[in-house]
């Protein structure tokens, strides 16, 4: 399941936010939402971090975890230049 439906998922359900681990120990986690969508914030943690926290909600202690989003917005430019509409 790609990163982006497990955020739009979360939301769906009423989660807050969204925190994926990896699927490989020792890897860098690569995940991406692929664009604007209507997700639940999200983050990635490490294999072990992931399981650790798996185990511990399975094992009945509670989680707390708090999420920090700040949004801002960076305007871009793209210049193209094409030889037939470049000004002589």
């Amino acid at each position: 399941m790609h990163f982006a439906l497990k955020a739009s998922n979360a939301k769906a359900a009423g989660a807050m936010g969204t925190i994926i681990y990896n699927n490989v120990p020792d890897g860098v986690l690569q995940g991406t939402l692929g664009g604007p969508g209507d997700y639940a914030p999200t983050v990635g943690i490490t294999q072990v971090a992931g399981q650790a926290l798996a185990a511990s909600i399975t094992g009945g202690t509670p989680a707390t975890a708090n999420l920090n989003v700040d949004l801002t917005e960076t305007l871009t430019y793209v210049w193209v230049f094409n030889r037939s509409s470049a000004l002589c």
